[in-house]
C-alpha cells in the first residue's frame, strides 16, 4: 500500500517506472514466476499510466493499484509456493479486482477532495494546499448550502 500511495501522490520516476519494472524482474527470477511470466505483464500498466497520470485520474488510480499489486506479487511468488496454474487462474480475477480498486480510489479521492474544499470554504480547517481544484464540485461551495 505504501507504494500505491507513493505512486498516486508523487511524480517520482522511481516509483512510477522502476518499482513496477523491478517487480517484473523479481517475479521472473523465480522459477514459478518465470513459468507464468505473462502474469507480470500486468505490471507494465503502471509504467504506461505514469506518462498520462497527470491528465487522467483513472490512470493515476489504476497505476497506483497495479503498483501495489506488482510489489505484492513479486513478494508473494518468493514467499509462497503457488503453482503456475494458480497464477494463470488469477489473471482474469486481477483484471476485475484492480479495475474495481481503481474506481474506489477515484471515488474516495474526489469525495475527500470535496469534503476538504467544503470545510476549507466554511473556514473550519485550512486545507488549500491539500485540495486539487480540478476535482472540486463548485456547487458544493455555493453559500446557500
Amino acid at each position: 500500500m505504501l507504494f500505491a500511495a507513493w505512486y498516486f501522490g508523487s511524480k517520482n520516476k522511481f516509483v512510477g517506472l522502476a518499482v513496477p519494472l523491478l517487480a517484473i524482474l523479481a517475479f521472473n527470477l523465480n522459477p514459478v514466476g518465470r513459468s507464468a511470466w505473462y502474469f507480470s505483464l500486468y505490471w507494465l500498466i503502471p509504467v504506461a499510466c505514469y506518462f498520462i497520470k497527470e491528465r487522467f485520474l483513472f490512470a493515476r488510480a489504476l497505476g497506483a493499484t497495479f503498483t501495489a499489486h506488482a510489489v505484492g506479487g513479486a513478494a508473494w511468488v518468493w514467499a509462497f509456493s503457488l503453482p503456475k496454474a494458480v497464477w494463470v487462474g488469477l489473471i482474469p480475477v486481477v483484471a476485475m479486482e484492480r479495475a474495481m480498486f481503481a474506481v474506489g480510489i477515484m471515488v474516495t479521492y474526489v469525495a475527500i477532495n470535496n469534503i476538504l474544499a467544503v470545510l476549507d470554504n466554511k473556514q473550519v480547517i485550512y486545507a488549500k494546499t491539500l485540495i486539487n481544484p480540478k476535482f472540486v464540485w463548485k456547487r458544493l461551495l455555493m453559500n446557500h448550502i
